[in-house]
């Protein structure tokens, strides 16, 4: 097919660094404010991955490493890594039947590798919902599903029909119920989208609000492509950006992480090492305290940045953090 489209290429990785605030909150200051008060939800906690060129998780950074885009004010950081419930969505719509084998091999190695003690479901998705394994099932319950469908051993329609892929975002969101701050979807399709109900806005406020990262191994489909499959990963990416997990594509010409080094796709021990460092991406966090000097009156963008200082070259690093902040009323809680 090509190779991976320009904006995907680690050749631009410095811009993700920074998202463009621009008018990213209130235009003008509200009336808490200029009354030397703080406007409602003023702090919450943001997770904030920090990986070297090679994938694996930077340790050892400080406030002074982070600086944020007005009026953002960092409070505190601190570093954690701990299990997360993860549930692998997995595209089973007509446009994969051609890699099917491939995508099932990624579900695999996920439930397989999966970081320690984190719990494991599955979500099978076309046009709609076709399977699932809950995470009382386990690891062992998800492996043998899937297994099944590599044999063929179901009822179930499997490579077949449309693809509901936001509906199923949410679907994985409902599955995650009240949800502990930082657990994972990890959608595994070729990012095409052309049967859901739910439209752009519902997925990022709903993973937003549930204080939810996406991440999302894409795989080119192989053949011709329709626009729905030519667009579609690069509106995935950008739910994955705004929820702040990460982004991987599987081309002819390799498989690319954003932030990381290209690898060749027929390579499968560099593979293994790329997909458990990516695993580890979603326990190994920063958690940030912030503060905001005004209020968010709707999905707003913010920058953050990483600092060259105390011996910390950002040149080699990448960030992964939410780039959307949500309005005080469409979270639970203020995190």
């Amino acid at each position: 097919m090509g190779r991976i489209p320009a904006r995907f290429t680690l050749r631009h990785s410095a811009l993700y660094l920074i998202v463009l605030a621009g008018s990213s909150f209130c235009p003008r200051a509200s009336l808490n404010a200029q009354q030397g008060q703080e406007p409602p939800c003023a702090t919450r906690t943001v997770l904030v991955g920090v990986i070297n060129r090679d994938g694996s998780p930077v340790e050892g950074l400080e406030a002074a490493n982070f600086r944020a885009g007005f009026p953002v004010q960092i409070l505190s950081v601190a570093h954690e890594s701990r299990p997360r419930r993860i549930v692998i969505l997995l595209d089973a719509s007509g446009s994969m039947l051609r890699g099917m084998a491939n995508s099932l091999s990624v579900a695999v190695h996920m439930a397989s590798y999966a970081p320690a003690n984190s719990a494991v479901s599955l979500l099978t998705f076309g046009g709609r919902i076709v399977g699932r394994v809950d995470f009382a099932g386990g690891r062992q319950g998800v492996l043998q599903e899937l297994e099944n469908i590599r044999l063929g051993r179901t009822s179930k329609a499997y490579g077949t029909g449309r693809t509901a892929l936001y509906d199923a975002i949410l679907e994985a969101v409902k599955t995650l119920g009240p949800s502990s701050e930082g657990d994972v979807i990890y959608a595994i399709t070729d990012g095409g989208e052309n049967a859901s109900h739910n439209r752009h806005r519902e997925v990022d406020n709903a993973l937003l609000g549930a204080h939810l990262r996406l991440f999302a191994f894409v795989l080119a489909s192989p053949g011709a492509r329709t626009p729905e499959e030519m667009s579609g990963p690069y509106t995935l990416r950008e739910f994955v950006l705004n929820s702040g997990g990460n982004f991987a594509y599987a081309g002819p010409l390799g498989v690319e992480i954003d932030g990381e080094h290209p690898r060749p796709a027929d390579d499968a021990a560099a593979m293994d090492v790329a997909l458990r460092r990516l695993y580890g991406q979603m326990t190994d966090v920063y958690r940030l305290e912030i503060k905001l000097a005004a209020p968010v009156d709707k999905l707003r963008s913010w920058k953050l940045e990483l600092v060259e200082r105390l011996g910390v070259n950002k040149k080699n690093l990448h960030l992964l953090y939410p780039h959307k902040l949500m309005p005080c009323n469409a979270n639970d809680s203020p995190h």
